[in-house]
C-alpha cells in the first residue's frame, strides 16, 4: 500500500462527507471528525504503517508460510493452550524484520501484532485474536483480541489469506473503547483492509491491516474495543 493511495481514499472520503450533517452522538464524535482524525493519525505514522503493510503483503503471498497461515485459520481462540509460536513465523520472519526498520524509527511505535479473523471469537462473537510483541521486538508476547462493530456485518474469508498485522502506539493496547476507519486499498494486485483506532478522544491507538477477511463495503467508520487476552 503506498500512501498515496491510503491519502486518496482518505480524501475522497472527507470529501464526500464536508456537507453531511454531524453524526455522532451528543457525547460522542460525529463521523466527520473521525475521518479527520484517522487522516491525521495515518498523515502522522504512515511511514510505519505502510511498512507494515508491505511486509503483511510478502506474508500473506508468501507459499513458504501457507502452512503457518493455514494454522491460524484453524485454531479454536476460545480453547486453551494457544501460544504465540503460532505467530512466531510471522513476527520472527524476514518480511516483519524488514519492517521493523522503518516501524522502530517513529518513536510513538511501541508494539506490533499479528493474528486472523475469526467468527467465533474467544469474546463469543466475531473479532481479532493474536499477540502483541512489545518493541524492541523481543520473545515476551502476550494477547491480544480487536473487536469492532463492522464485523457484524457478513465477513468473506479467504481461507490461507486470512492475516491482520497491527503497529500499536502504546505498546499493549487496553481500551474499553475505539472509533476509527475502516477503508480498503491496494498494494501490487492484493487487496488490503486498513482500520484506524481511535481513543474515544480521537488520540491514535493503532492501526491494523489485513487481508483475506473483508466487509461488504469500501469505507466506514466503526467503534470497538482492543483488550489483553490471556488464551
Amino acid at each position: 500500500m503506498s500512501s498515496t493511495v491510503a491519502s486518496d481514499v482518505l480524501d475522497a472520503e472527507l470529501s464526500a462527507h464536508a456537507d453531511a450533517p454531524a453524526s455522532g452522538t451528543a457525547t460522542g464524535p460525529s463521523n466527520q471528525e473521525i475521518l479527520r482524525a484517522a487522516k491525521s493519525a495515518y498523515q502522522a505514522h504512515e511511514r510505519a504503517v505502510d511498512a507494515l503493510t508491505t511486509a503483511l503483503v510478502a506474508d500473506v503471498t508468501d507459499t513458504g508460510l501457507a502452512n503457518a497461515r493455514n494454522a491460524l485459520d484453524a485454531t479454536d481462540w476460545s480453547a486453551p493452550g494457544v501460544t504465540p509460536a503460532l505467530v512466531a513465523p510471522f513476527l520472527d520472519g524476514p518480511a516483519v524484520t524488514s519492517a521493523l526498520d522503518a516501524i522502530g524509527a517513529d518513536p510513538s511505535c511501541r508494539a506490533v501484532s499479528v493474528g486472523v479473523f475469526v467468527k467465533d471469537g474467544p469474546g463469543g462473537g466475531p473479532g481479532v485474536p493474536g499477540f502483541v510483541a512489545p518493541l524492541p521486538l523481543s520473545a515476551a508476547r502476550s494477547g491480544l483480541v480487536v473487536e469492532l462493530d463492522i464485523f457484524r456485518h457478513i465477513v468473506s474469508v479467504t481461507p490461507g489469506q486470512n492475516l491482520q498485522y497491527g503497529v500499536w502506539l502504546d505498546g499493549a493496547p487496553d481500551q474499553d473503547a475505539v472509533v476509527g476507519l475502516y477503508l480498503n486499498t491496494t498494494l501490487g494486485s492484493t487487496s488490503v483492509n486498513l482500520k484506524i483506532l481511535l481513543a474515544s478522544d480521537l488520540q491514535a491507538v493503532g492501526f491494523v491491516s489485513s487481508t483475506g477477511a473483508s466487509v461488504p463495503l469500501s469505507t466506514g467508520v466503526f467503534a470497538g474495543s482492543v483488550h489483553p487476552r490471556t488464551f
